[in-house]
């Protein structure tokens, strides 16, 4: 079965001297992975630069359930995110997303939804001449809408702190080790009511930004019930230090 589909690069590997496997999120049909042959020929039409992390693509495809790798008969980006490589802030961000997105999302049905949120947050991350530091924590909260377990925003002066394992505030009084302080909480918050059109102007130091990652990242290993270990993320936090 032939498909017309728009595609979100998640990763890939490299197969052979020639060709590759890369794990793609389509629009209509969810994560697939595709092993495409000879990529990595002088004169091939399909470059290996298609694949990288997060690039949007415009894609036919040929689906088999009798196959695990499936196969791309026509690619092209669309739309040429100029930006995402060329700033060395925007390119840690992609290879962070990109590796919680492969390790997260493993749908193999369509999600027009999250698809719309994905390309919507790739191509802002592109364009934006705002401060990012703020928008990987942005994203990972939106993203948590789509995974089912975007916190309960039921903050008040009694539930003032936030309580990772039930996704919702709760008394300061509370006995659980998975509750933070009313400093970070209120921050937590904060995030909670943002777009990312204005992540930026939330005031954060280093020390609150690695926190508030903490708590998300928390919040995902225990509603994923298994250990997220993100490689990229130490870069992150180095370039945003």
């Amino acid at each position: 079965m032939n498909i017309k589909t728009r595609g979100i690069v998640f990763h890939h590997i490299k197969y052979s001297d020639t060709s590759l496997i890369a794990t793609i999120y389509t629009e209509t049909s969810g994560r697939k992975s595709f092993l495409i042959k000879g990529v990595y020929r002088p004169k091939s039409l399909i470059k290996p630069g298609f694949f990288q992390p997060l690039t949007l693509l415009r894609l036919e495809i040929s689906l088999s359930a009798k196959r695990d790798l499936q196969r791309i008969k026509e690619i092209s980006p669309s739309p040429v995110l100029p930006n995402l490589y060329s700033n060395v802030n925007k390119q840690a961000m992609v290879f962070f997303i990109a590796e919680v997105l492969y390790k997260t999302v493993r749908e193999e049905e369509p999600n027009k939804s999250l698809f719309e949120f994905l390309d919507h947050s790739i191509q802002y991350l592109d364009a934006s001449e705002n401060d990012i530091a703020n928008f990987h924590i942005l994203f990972l909260l939106q993203l948590s809408k789509f995974l089912g377990f975007f916190p309960l925003d039921n903050y008040s002066e009694t539930n003032n702190v936030f309580d990772a394992l039930n996704g919702s505030f709760v008394p300061e009084t509370s006995n659980n080790e998975y509750c933070y302080s009313k400093r970070i909480s209120s921050k937590f918050r904060a995030i909670i009511n943002l777009s990312f059109e204005n992540a930026h102007t939330l005031s954060l130091n280093r020390i609150e930004r690695v926190e508030l990652l903490e708590i998300l990242l928390e919040l995902y290993r225990l509603h994923l019930h298994g250990h997220l270990n993100i490689q990229s993320l130490q870069i992150l936090k180095e370039l945003f230090d």
